[in-house]
């Protein structure tokens, strides 16, 4: 009788001991929990956490939940991707968070190094969604704010939060979750936002260029109003906010002159301006900074029209990727 054959018995016992730890392996459903649970909540804000359970619900789970993870290959991952073709949006996310989510399994031991089966599978091309309110509908928008205003319809605070999302371009949750305690005399801090700590300076351009100017302009509107010669200012704020040498225009101008130190770290830049004899030598200052774009919004609150002025120094294209990485 001739005896076993030991390479034979060996070659056995490792394809059983691989065909065993194949079925100990950990389905992509396993996986999806261990990611949100160990990461997702660990690491991302509340928003985010709600998008990624989504992505895994809607869109993973019923798509590769039951495979294996070492079973899963860049075609699965490619047919999944082009399934949602028609939003390139959610295709795009979706596919973000299975590349992150098979890097850990690759950390985890899960996955051999290098293996990430989303490697290569190319983005879909995404529609640019960033758009201003047209100045007629800022100027509806400001009427009804006044409107809701004076008749007590609405509460102070839901007036002052549209506010504040015009002038300062915070995203909805940086307002509905500000604290006094974010707030200064002259800034926002924001603690905690999509791109990390943010300063949101909120001090008006002083108007005039001079103590004698100031003056001068409220007795010209105490006349319009027909309130005789009060010498009372028509308005709050301490000297350094209602004027400084060389009047808005010269403020601006150094404010744009600042930016320039942090063009690829901010999308736009924006300040009020008073006086709309100001826009264009403010026009002239922007075009020798090279700024990649300016707008000018106005704004109406009853009779009264002001206006602000956006710049960056992003082209569209950089624009759309600034957005897109402080998404993910």
């Amino acid at each position: 009788m001739a005896g076993r054959n030991p390479l034979a018995a060996s070659v056995t016992h490792a394809s059983s001991e691989h065909s065993g730890q194949h079925r100990r392996a950990p389905s992509v459903g396993a996986l999806c929990e261990r990611f949100f649970d160990t990461h997702v909540l660990e690491n991302c804000k509340p928003t985010t956490q709600a998008e990624y359970r989504r992505a895994i619900n809607k869109f993973i789970k019923p798509a590769i939940g039951a495979f294996r993870v070492v079973d899963v290959e860049r075609k699965d991952i490619a047919e999944l991707h082009n399934k949602h073709r028609p939003v390139p949006y959610q295709a795009n996310r979706t596919l973000g968070v299975l590349s992150k989510m098979f890097n850990l399994a690759e950390v985890w031991g899960l996955r051999p190094d290098g293996s990430n089966p989303c490697r290569h599978v190319p983005k879909y091309r995404e529609k640019k969604r960033e758009r201003f309110l047209s100045q007629g509908e800022l100027q509806r928008l400001g009427q009804v704010l006044t409107d809701v205003e004076a008749e007590g319809s609405e509460t102070p605070f839901i007036v002052a939060a549209f506010r504040l999302l015009i002038l300062t371009g915070c995203r909805l949750g940086e307002i509905q979750t500000l604290k006094w305690t974010y707030v200064t005399l002259r800034h926002m801090e924001l603690p905690d936002t999509k791109t990390g700590a943010r300063r949101i300076p909120l001090c008006n351009p002083p108007f005039h260029s001079s103590m004698e100017q100031a003056n001068k302009g409220t007795l010209r509107k105490w006349a319009n109003l027909g309130k005789g010669h009060s010498k009372k200012l028509n308005f709050g704020g301490q000297n350094a906010e209602l004027w400084c040498p060389g009047g808005e225009i010269k403020f601006i101008a150094r404010m744009v002159e600042q930016s320039m130190d942090f063009a690829d770290q901010c999308l736009w830049f924006t300040s009020l301006v008073s006086k709309k004899d100001n826009l264009q030598p403010l026009f002239r200052i922007l075009g020798k900074a090279r700024v990649a774009d300016l707008k000018v919004v106005e704004m109406a609150q009853g009779q009264k029209t002001s206006r602000f002025i956006a710049w960056t120094y992003m082209k569209k294209n950089q624009r759309s990727l600034f957005a897109i990485g402080a998404e993910t």
